[in-house]
């Protein structure tokens, strides 16, 4: 069915974006900004069914075309612009930098940070998600973080990791002491701390591996951002989405201390954007419909239609 206005389809709860996605948080600051030549009306369905790629954001226009992907959503929005056709490709490639860079870094603490999954993550889909699909959703994006962060070497321990493989070897030889050994609390107990200082351990040296790779956006950031002479562009409230995510998580003390001490300038900027963000009004926002909402009965529905030739 075609609507009069463009919908955009987000993240989010009580009439604000979500943590779990800064690209929801970015483009409602660029809708409170009157970043768009086009009307739009914001819901926050938490739907990804209603998406081709099954991710949120999604821009629905008039005529019923869907459109994924903060870098398309903004280029359907924002029209035509004033600046020189370079100033122009420049917006465009550090809005691209940013989606693709940035996210590696959020979905990261997100997802793979324990702290932030365990106190954070894994609770907020049951404020944003109808039973039971709230359950699933933080392990699948556990799954695409693993896979999106390859490139930065993060290792995450299995739970079920033997740390006693060293004693396979004598297994057999002391197979009843092994037995009496394993059922005993004391050995449980010791073998699972064993298991949380390695985790810990991994940790640290995981949230290292992501701030040394956060370092590197930065830096190219601040190298690049200067050519473009205009005050605040899309590009910059996608950074600034973003870096919110990672300051105002359970472990954002880490990231908001490293962006003080080591990019002061792009830090008060943020700050400043955050600031005036931060009594969020937006504009023709509503609630989703039955058929945009992700409850079981429209879920069931869009599962059984992919089915159906």
């Amino acid at each position: 069915m075609e609507s009069k206005v463009k919908v955009l389809h987000l993240w989010g709860t009580q009439g604000q974006p979500s943590l779990v996605s800064p690209e929801s948080i970015a483009l409602c600051w660029m809708v409170n900004d009157s970043m768009f030549d086009s009307p739009v009306e914001v819901v926050f369905s938490n739907n990804t069914d209603l998406s081709p790629t099954g991710e949120l954001p999604l821009l629905i226009e008039e005529d019923g075309k869907k459109s994924t992907g903060v870098y398309t959503i903004v280029e359907r929005l924002a029209g035509g612009s004033d600046r020189d056709a370079e100033s122009s490709l420049l917006c465009d490639a550090l809005l691209q930098f940013a989606a693709d860079e940035l996210k590696k870094c959020t979905m990261y603490q997100l997802f793979l940070n324990t702290v932030n999954y365990n106190e954070y993550t894994s609770k907020v889909y049951s404020y944003l998600l109808h039973w039971p699909f709230w359950y699933n959703t933080p392990l699948n994006g556990k799954a695409c973080a693993q896979k999106l962060c390859q490139d930065m070497a993060i290792s995450i321990p299995d739970d079920d990791d033997d740390l006693d493989s060293g004693a396979k070897g004598s297994q057999n030889s002391h197979q009843d002491k092994a037995i009496e050994m394993a059922q005993s609390q004391v050995f449980k107990v010791a073998r699972d701390n064993k298991k949380q200082q390695k985790k810990r351990l991994q940790d640290l040296k995981n949230n290292s591996r992501v701030i040394s790779n956060l370092t590197q956006i930065l830096t190219h950031w601040t190298t690049a951002r200067p050519a473009v002479d205009a005050k605040l562009i899309p590009a910059d409230l996608l950074l600034a989405a973003h870096l919110k995510v990672q300051m105002d998580l359970p472990q954002g003390d880490i990231v908001n201390t490293h962006l003080l001490n080591n990019f002061p300038t792009l830090y008060s900027t943020v700050k400043e954007i955050q600031q005036r963000n931060s009594d969020l009004q937006i504009p023709n926002i509503r609630d989703p419909s039955f058929t945009e909402s992700g409850n079981v009965v429209m879920s069931t529905f869009n599962l059984i239609k992919t089915y159906t030739p």
